[in-house]
């Protein structure tokens, strides 16, 4: 670890400390702190473990289940870039260098506390035109970029898989680079892997300085993959950086809208949420109640298309999963896999697979069987719907709805009325390490000086998630703020545990808040 590695460990170190004494205050409405750090992810060492027995310690097995995994997943040593001076602060200031550091973390603490350790970070990056500046000008492209970053050769290797961009694209060489800032504004180069050879989406290279790959394997949300196409003024893909990517799809019986609108049926709907990355896919549903979901898969193919032959071929008994104009790829449980269901599980498909799916998600759709109760009897409804990188999220942010801390009462100011100081519509867009705010302008949203995204169910303070902005004399409309994937995927899955709170000047403690919901 180099000396900046180490500075920017004690940054943040004492960035924590400031940060856990903020969110101790009564004031819990409105803590102006700056969002925590996400915390270690126990769900990320568990997906590492699944598949070994043994508990995660410093046991035999541990040690033979670590030497597996590096072979299996990694084909080289993968620890932890550590040194003597950071030890357990590299995890706590760096949560989201890779599965596998946590799990080395966890497993082998000896590796942290004193030995310098070989490190491969790989990293995910969804492209899609980004809506920023300089966007693809073709918005139904779209890729996946694979970045290892070899601290142990000191070399970076990178992999796109882009099935859409052939033809002219390809010939005329596509520039692939690694910016720092983020894909709606735009950044200087930090990386630059393909000089634009004709037909070339893979390689590797040796960074002049590999302290910037070290921080981008440290901080791969403060970077963003770029694909531009140098001799075509089209634009150019673009993807945050991640350990993982989130995609989501609202299932539904009428995916495609209803058969005969002049005698609708009830819809049914459900969410499903995926969190992916090189050699695991997990999943949770949303929407649905417990011990109704028969069997589930994720599926290439048209959904439209799907639904109209399943339609065609509606028997007594519940359609199969898949017909003969789509292929399952990945069961999730029930059907022909010996899985049970469950709201949530993991699985490990084919590389292959999970690049196809996060390279062009819109070709794919999750479907589920679900029955209207847990009783065997129970009539069974085919769930269906494309998976999408993005979804649209949004609520309206009032002040009857704030959860007042019972010890002090914030004085109604004269002039005022507290329901209508606080009626602010708010729509977000989440999705491809992102969450997009928009502010609906007005006379009320005009006193909002700060506003956050925070986690917590109705009637419930939550922890801040990110600050959509704060201290602001003209609050801003649009924006946009970083959010790790997994916690993309449990909001699209339950949308109404999150919310977005607001604070005003006559009201810093809590002027208002909405509960998030899919748009009617």
């Amino acid at each position: 670890m180099t000396s900046t590695g180490i500075r920017r460990g004690g940054h943040v170190a004492a960035l924590l400390v400031c940060t856990l004494v903020a969110l101790a205050a009564w004031e819990a409405e409105a803590r102006p702190v700056a969002p925590p750090p996400a915390p270690v992810s126990l769900h990320a060492l568990s997906r590492a473990c699944a598949a070994y027995t043994g508990n995660c310690n410093q046991s035999a097995a541990c040690a033979a289940a670590i030497a597996k995994y590096r072979e299996q997943v990694y084909k080289v040593a993968d620890y932890c870039d550590c040194a003597n001076a950071i030890g357990a602060d590299l995890i706590q200031a760096y949560p989201n260098v890779s599965a596998a550091v946590t799990y080395i973390s966890n497993c082998m603490p000896g590796c942290i506390y004193g030995q310098q350790c070989p490190f491969v970070g790989t990293l995910v990056a969804v492209l899609s035109n980004g809506g920023g500046r300089g966007a693809m000008k073709n918005a139904g492209l779209s890729g996946v970029a694979v970045v290892k970053l070899n601290l142990e050769k000191e070399e970076v290797c990178f992999d796109v898989t882009a099935p859409k961009l052939t033809g002219n694209y390809s010939a005329k060489g596509l520039e692939v680079t690694i910016k720092q800032g983020s894909p709606f504004e735009g950044g200087a180069i930090a990386l630059s892997l393909s000089k634009a050879t004709p037909g070339v989406l893979s390689g590797c290279m040796k960074p002049a300085n590999f302290d910037v790959a070290k921080d981008i394997a440290y901080s791969p949300h403060e970077y963003y993959v770029e694909v531009a196409m140098k001799c075509l003024s089209v634009g150019a893909l673009r993807g945050s950086l991640g350990t993982s990517a989130a995609l989501m799809a609202v299932v539904s019986s009428q995916p495609c809208g209803p058969a005969a609108p002049s005698s609708p049926k009830p819809v049914k709907k459900g969410y499903v949420s995926l969190v992916l990355d090189t050699f695991r896919l997990c999943y949770k549903l949303g929407g649905i109640a417990n011990n109704t979901a028969k069997d589930a898969a994720l599926i290439r193919g048209d959904v439209c298309k799907n639904a109209a032959a399943a339609a065609a071929a509606a028997s007594a008994a519940p359609a199969a999963i898949g017909t003969k104009n789509s292929t399952v790829v990945a069961p999730l449980f029930g059907g022909s896999t010996t899985i049970s269901p469950a709201m949530a599980g993991c699985g490990t498909p084919a590389k292959l697979t999970i690049l196809q799916i996060l390279a062009d998600p819109s070709s794919f759709f999750a479907s589920l069987n679900v029955s209207d109760g847990a009783a065997a009897s129970s009539p069974i409804h085919k769930l269906e719907g494309r998976l999408l990188s993005k979804v649209s999220l949004t609520t309206t942010v009032t002040a009857a709805d704030v959860v007042v801390v019972p010890y002090r009462k914030t004085k109604k100011p004269k002039g005022t009325t507290g329901s209508s100081e606080a009626a602010v519509k708010v729509d977000l867009v989440i999705g491809e390490g992102y969450a997009c705010y928009s502010f609906k302008p007005g006379k009320s949203f005009e006193q909002v000086t700060a506003a956050y995204l925070r986690a917590g169910k109705a009637k419930t303070v939550g922890d801040i998630l990110a600050v959509l902005f704060r201290d602001v004399a003209k609050p801003p409309t649009t924006g946009c703020v970083w959010l790790d994937s997994e916690v993309i995927a449990d909001m699209a899955a339950d949308p109404s545990a999150y919310y977005v709170s607001i604070a005003t000047k006559h009201r810093p403690v809590g002027a208002g808040r909405g509960q998030l919901q899919y748009p009617a």
